[in-house]
């Protein structure tokens, strides 16, 4: 047993507090340049001020309390401190990983198309409040009289926190499986690149982490009772560090774009894709005469029981486009916007992809008229479709 974490809760309190505050002001950031808010960023804004309240109060308790140091070394004064203050922070993680979980509920309602997962979204959303709410209010009021939570010469009745924190991380570990295990599926069946689906399973699942994390701070919190002011200060620790990276895996499909907007960044790690045009004949290294770039959107959309389809022409692929003359590349010719981006008006995904065409003709047939010669190429000269 270390001397005190002292140290080891104000690095934890103040790593935190650092991160997060970056990552959440960077997905607003995204998002109001995109246009994009919200109630998703709602309730992301009050799990950062939960974290940054559960952060100040063991920031609090080191300095007022007696928070991470020895029993022994600690006065009476200090330790009824430490319990006051561990109840604050008890109450305000109940809610911090809530509004965080109910983030993430929020967005898969709005980009998930099936109805049971519509209906299995908005059933967490209300057992997480209640469970948050049962949580916080047990923290503070667990003893009989109240006072007697806090104070040494008082006496009462008491319910094991044992309980509470056992229950507390069986919930917690179904709603963490729930959540980030359910867009598994309908993210491998988008129509994109298998490589890009499986960066997408990776980045989705990274929340399947926050179960490893709880599980380190069930163990913590178990040992409490042995030694509260040094015991409890561990499982604070990673309770802080649970809630961040749930903060953090709500914050991570945005920051792609704000590399993007950031063109040193962008450069450095490839995500530009400024490339020339080429057309069918790419290997002769120069377009020929009368090269004329043409642009095709494709709308690829993840596969849905709806009966409604989004309205335009489609061809006979399942290609909406349009095309037109003299049209310049982007530095983004290539984008796939997933979570939580773009949608259409049905609730499906979809996957944004820009696609340049280069139609090549000879300016020496200048004798044919333009539907002769439009006839003439069609034959030996197909067009082919490039994707950048």
């Amino acid at each position: 047993m270390a001397a005190d974490l002292v140290h080891g809760v104000l690095a934890a309190a103040s790593s935190t507090i650092l991160l997060t505050t970056l990552l959440v002001a960077a997905r607003l950031w995204i998002r109001s340049r995109m246009g994009n808010l919200g109630k998703d960023d709602v309730t992301i804004k009050i799990s950062y001020v939960m974290l940054l309240t559960m952060a100040g109060l063991m920031i609090a308790g080191v300095i007022d309390g007696g928070l991470g140091r020895l029993r022994d070394t600690v006065n009476d004064q200090d330790y009824e401190a430490t319990l006051r203050y561990s109840a604050g922070i008890s109450s305000t993680f109940s809610w911090g990983v809530a509004t965080a979980k109910i983030t993430f509920a929020i967005l898969y309602i709005r980009v998930l198309p099936q109805r049971f997962l519509q209906l299995l979204n908005k059933f967490l959303i209300a057992f997480l409040i209640a469970q948050a709410t049962e949580e916080s209010l047990i923290a503070i009021l667990h003893c009989r009289p109240i006072e007697a939570a806090f104070k040494l010469g008082v006496h009462g009745k008491c319910l094991n926190m044992n309980v509470l924190w056992w229950s507390t991380f069986v919930f917690n570990m179904c709603t963490d499986l729930i959540l980030f295990v359910q867009p598994i599926p309908t993210v491998w069946r988008l129509q994109m690149a298998r490589t890009k689906r499986v960066g997408l399973v990776v980045m989705m699942s990274l929340g399947l982490l926050v179960c490893v994390i709880s599980i380190i701070r069930i163990v913590y919190a178990s040992r409490i009772q042995e030694d509260l002011t040094y015991r409890i200060a561990e499982a604070m620790i990673w309770s802080v560090v649970e809630l961040a990276a749930l903060i953090t895996c709500s914050c991570i499909p945005c920051l792609r774009q704000v590399i993007q907007q950031i063109p040193f960044l962008n450069h450095a790690l490839g995500l530009s894709s400024n490339k020339t045009p080429h057309g069918i004949y790419e290997h002769s290294g120069q377009p020929r005469h009368g090269s004329t770039p043409f642009r095709t959107h494709k709308l690829d959309y993840l596969p849905s029981r709806s009966k409604a389809y989004a309205h335009g022409t489609s061809g006979h692929f399942g290609t909406m486009s349009h095309a037109a003359a003299g049209a310049t590349g982007s530095p983004n010719d290539s984008q796939e916007e997933i979570f939580p981006h773009k949608k259409d008006g049905n609730g499906r995904i979809v996957v944004t992809k820009e696609v340049t065409h280069n139609v090549e003709y000879d300016r020496t047939q200048t004798e044919s008229s333009p539907s002769e010669s439009l006839r003439d190429e069609e034959t030996p000269y197909p067009v082919r479709a490039s994707k950048d």
